[in-house]
């Protein structure tokens, strides 16, 4: 991509005991803010010096503290003297001007720094006619600069009808055997999410997405953690398909927990308990208005927690093994009626 404006960029690889990392920092349009301040200075020069402060900070504060290089960074550039002027011109030098990315994958850092200077060229051409400081950026890692950047693409996608997989995770995605398996051979088996997914399920999943072009909306319980969330989770662990909604919690909880519910007949017994069932139906009735029978959807439980008129639309997945090739191909089977 071509820019009005050259930028200053640099790229360190360096090997630590966690392995491989690349970091990238990247102030767009530097030279002309240089410019724009009256600095006289060598940009080659400025660049080695920030390199090498860059590769003592990555080996203090890796992995964990990329929050820490930034600030750490900022406070290096805004109190020494690199040459004549540079503290003061610094501290005027608008936040949203540098990020600082971690990655294993050069393409990807290269990717966020095209994005981050398309999206912030316009702030940065304002500071220079105003002297404005712009906004301090969210911006820290590649995963953040991903994100953010699929989240805008799909906002700009058509919004078109797609078939459903109301999905729960625990005993569907999440399964016993992965976490046996993991436990046993003394591996880590959740992340800063929670458990780590079974891969033999998930390629499963994949294939039902890769077929039918499905949308998730989460039924499963993991959906407290707000939709943001889950959909950040997805991208980070790169699971298949895209998770655009999640289902309403069940108006009837506080009604159930005040019923005997061996007073009921046990139709209505079933209808009563299926707290997922009635937030699936909520989820068509109340977010999409539209009706379920016109639908195309299925649901992935380990549990049988749906209404009479969603039976043919259910496939119970075997919390050990989690969605099987069978259960994948049953899925897309009702997804393409």
């Amino acid at each position: 991509m071509a820019h009005s404006f050259c930028f200053f960029a640099a790229e360190i690889k360096t090997v630590i005991m966690r392995g491989y990392i690349e970091i990238f920092y990247d102030l767009p349009h530097l030279e002309a803010f240089l410019e724009a301040g009256g600095a006289q200075c060598n940009l080659q020069a400025l660049k080695n010096e920030i390199d090498d402060f860059l590769i003592e900070a990555v080996l203090h504060h890796i992995e964990e503290k990329k929050f820490v290089i930034m600030g750490t960074l900022t406070d290096y550039l805004e109190n020494k003297e690199l040459f004549e002027g540079s503290r003061d011109l610094f501290r005027r030098m608008p936040t949203i001007s540098s990020d600082i990315f971690f990655d294993t994958d050069a393409s990807d850092l290269l990717e966020c720094s095209d994005y981050l200077t398309e999206k912030e060229q316009p702030a940065l051409l304002d500071w220079k006619k105003s002297g404005k400081h712009g906004e301090q950026k969210l911006f820290r890692t590649t995963a953040d600069v991903l994100f953010a950047k699929e989240k805008e693409s799909e906002n700009q996608a058509d919004d078109e009808s797609k078939p459903l997989v109301f999905l729960d995770f625990d005993g569907v995605l999440n399964t016993e055997r992965h976490f046996a398996e993991l436990k046993g051979k003394g591996l880590p088996f959740k992340d800063k999410y929670g458990p780590l997914f079974d891969p033999e399920a998930v390629k499963n999943l994949k294939k039902i997405i890769d077929v039918t072009s499905a949308q998730i909306v989460a039924s499963s319980s993991w959906r407290y953690m707000g939709l943001e969330d889950l959909q950040r989770m997805w991208h980070d662990r790169g699971l298949p398909g895209k998770i655009v909604s999640i289902t309403p919690l069940h108006t009837d909880d506080d009604k159930l927990l005040e019923t005997d519910l061996s007073q009921l007949d046990e139709i209505t017994a079933d209808m009563f308990c299926s707290g997922r069932g009635n937030e699936i139906k909520a989820y068509f009735e109340e977010v999409l208005s539209v009706d379920a029978a016109m639908q195309r959807y299925v649901i992935l439980d380990d549990l049988k927690d749906v209404l009479p008129e969603q039976e043919d639309h259910f496939i119970r997945i075997d919390p050990i093994v989690g969605i099987t090739e069978k259960d994948a191909e049953r899925a897309i089977e009702i997804l393409n009626c």
